[in-house]
């Protein structure tokens, strides 16, 4: 979805990247780190810079669709061996 809005650059498909991400973010916390690859990409292409604003709310918009997620999230945070703890 990433590569499809920056060909695109149409808010429909940003906002579809914006929904993948949401629920990726719902299915595992490391998909937090896809945000950084996809923002070094923005950055890396001096043609693709002048997106930074635009990518940058809809990672926005993404992590607002995550937030009801997040006293969840910190509780697992500060549950005492919880990340320690092998499957």
């Amino acid at each position: 979805l990433f590569l499809r809005w920056l060909e695109s650059r149409r808010w429909a498909d940003g906002l579809l990247y914006a929904a993948g991400l949401a629920v990726s973010f719902w299915c595992h916390y490391f998909a937090a780190f896809v945000v950084f690859a996809h923002g070094t990409a923005v950055l890396a292409d001096p043609a693709r810079r002048r997106l930074l604003p635009r990518w940058l709310l809809l990672v926005a918009l993404a992590g607002a669709v995550w937030l009801p997620w997040a006293p969840a999230f910190v509780a697992q945070l500060t549950q005492k061996g919880n990340l320690t703890r092998m499957a």
